[in-house]
């Protein structure tokens, strides 16, 4: 696996130095920057002709709009850049993290994760968290699940 740039119809998956991580590319549909481990959502549907999709922090109402969290660097307004879609990321959460637990959209503060123990919500858990953390800021490696 590598990177996969989503929107653009001739592009290849190219080999990555973070083997077993799968990344899009896409562009910030919303008003602020989104910082690296922002969950983010899709705002616009896939079109192949089209280029990238747009994406936003995610909300704070569950949906099943969950795309990934933005890896590498922070996602200018109106720029692009990558967002995990399957592997280990860093994620910003809204309170304490446990090993081994899901990972839910936070329903207190859009563009975090939530730590939701141990219930899984169906197409709508993005990942598994990897490390504890007890100290804000509450950041942690998690696992990202494909969807």
């Amino acid at each position: 696996m590598g990177s996969q740039l989503i929107g653009d119809p001739g592009a290849q998956e190219s080999e990555s130095a973070e083997m077993g991580i799968s990344y899009v590319q896409v562009l910030n549909g919303d008003t602020v920057s989104l910082p690296i481990g922002t969950l983010v959502e899709v705002i616009v549907p896939f079109d192949p002709t089209a280029g990238p999709f747009n994406v936003k922090r995610s909300a704070t109402t569950a949906d099943f709009l969950l795309l990934g969290i933005v890896a590498g660097q922070a996602i200018p307004v109106g720029g692009s850049g990558r967002v995990t879609v399957e592997g280990v990321a860093i994620a910003l959460f809204d309170a304490a993290t446990t090993q081994g637990d899901v990972v839910t959209q936070s329903t207190g503060t859009a563009g975090l994760c939530k730590d939701n123990s141990t219930t899984a919500v169906a197409s709508k858990t993005i990942g598994t968290v990897l490390k504890s953390n007890a100290v804000s800021p509450y950041t942690s490696y998690i696992y990202v699940h494909k969807t």
